[in-house]
């Protein structure tokens, strides 16, 4: 039986511009075109990879969590040692893991995820609070998940703030 914040990933995914979470907008316009180190005309540009790492330290320390969510090779269980496999999650425990490929930074990948979650509509949304971001390999590659990255909306503001005030 699910507790009250543990729920189908996929019955809560949403068109996030119509997400009618207040702010929400502006966090998926961030993400999408102009968070630093993405693949965008929009981004705000590089970062020198030390303030890259600094910035990272802040933003895993909102959440709880240490840099050893970034993997070069996700594995099957993977996702299930960090609580994160299957449909149902909860959504009121921060939690992430990301492939980081071999010549990206781990901030890159935590933003290329992010950018590309919500590029493909992986976004899903619990209570107008939690948010889980999922990314996929492309079918080329496989079509294996390589990324799910459950917080809450307000991390993401406080991650934007960090970002830019590292810049």
């Amino acid at each position: 039986m699910a507790t009250p914040k543990k729920r189908i990933v996929a019955s809560l995914r949403v068109v996030t511009i119509r997400s009618g979470v207040r702010d929400f907008n502006e966090l998926v316009e961030f993400y999408l075109y102009t968070a630093p180190l993405i693949d965008s005309v929009h981004s705000i540009g590089d970062i020198d990879e030390a303030d890259q790492e600094t910035m990272l330290l802040k933003i895993l320390r909102t959440v709880s969590l240490k840099n050893d969510v970034f993997l070069k090779r996700i594995k099957s269980n993977s996702f299930v040692i960090r609580g994160l496999a299957g449909e149902e999650i909860d959504f009121a425990s921060p939690a992430m893991i990301c492939h980081r490929m071999s010549k990206e930074t781990e901030l890159h990948a935590l933003l290329r995820h992010i950018r590309n979650a919500i590029a493909h509509g992986y976004v899903s949304i619990f209570d107008k609070k939690y948010v889980c971001f999922d990314d996929y390999d492309s079918e080329k590659n496989g079509g294996k998940h390589s990324a799910r990255i459950v917080v809450t909306i307000d991390n993401l503001k406080t991650w934007k703030s960090i970002i830019l005030k590292q810049r």
